[in-house]
């Protein structure tokens, strides 16, 4: 069994860790896969120019502003965005960082924080003018709005995946609720979906069971192993 999470690596170890998955592991939304032995099997990063563009939006409407390398966290800002970051990550991570010093690093994808109703326009506003070659643009909660490498989601992180552990597409089963997670659905042999899933992921999957407070993943593994399918 392998997670796979929107989060980099330093922040899933909290959930990875006491259920035994630290590795292999998908980190970043597909953009960083971590090997059975902890070892790199791919990392993708956002282009710097694409990364300034981001900031300078972020700059005009003094937006919340998440960046991300393979095991560090900058903010554009402290804000009640990051204090609810922290909550939802249930631990203190990332910091306050000049512009210099977060684009410095090597990218792995940067997210902008807001109210729901408003991400749907920052999208609108800015995915235009990236080359869909450049970037990839998803939504990973309500309030959130990432930016990925071109051609990078969790699919493409499950079939790197995959390709490093000689497993067949049609040997994997996935199973997820928010719209980073379509792809993945879809690519899957076998995909899943709780019932508080958004209707894309829902429509897409071939199983669809109760809430994730229901154990809906639990229920999806059984629905394989009694199908006698993997």
């Amino acid at each position: 069994m392998v997670l796979a999470s929107g989060r980099i690596f330093s922040s899933m170890e909290r959930y990875a860790g006491p259920l035994g998955l630290l590795a292999p592991i998908i980190c970043g939304n597909g953009a960083h896969v971590i090997g059975p032995q902890g070892e790199e099997v791919e990392h993708r990063s956002l282009g710097r120019d694409v990364a300034e563009q981001i900031w300078d939006y972020a700059d005009r409407l003094d937006l919340h502003l998440n960046v991300y390398s393979r095991k560090l966290l900058f903010y554009r800002k402290e804000s009640e965005w990051s204090r609810m970051y922290h909550e939802r990550l249930g631990m203190d991570l990332g910091a306050v960082a000049p512009r210099e010093d977060a684009l410095g690093h090597e990218i792995t994808k940067m997210m902008i924080v807001d109210e729901s109703g408003r991400i749907r326009g920052h999208r609108k506003a800015l995915e235009p003018g990236f080359d869909s070659d450049r970037v990839h643009v998803t939504e990973s909660e309500p309030e959130y709005l990432e930016f990925l490498p071109a051609n990078t989601n969790k699919a493409t992180g499950l079939a790197s995946l995959a390709a490093a552990l000689g497993i067949e597409q049609h040997e994997t089963a996935a199973i997820g609720d928010y719209m980073n997670d379509l792809e993945m659905v879809q690519w899957a042999g076998l995909g899943g979906a709780v019932a508080n899933a958004t209707r894309e992921v829902r429509e897409s999957a071939d199983f669809v069971g109760p809430s994730n407070d229901q154990a809906g993943v639990a229920r999806f593994i059984d629905w394989i192993l009694a199908n006698g399918r993997q």
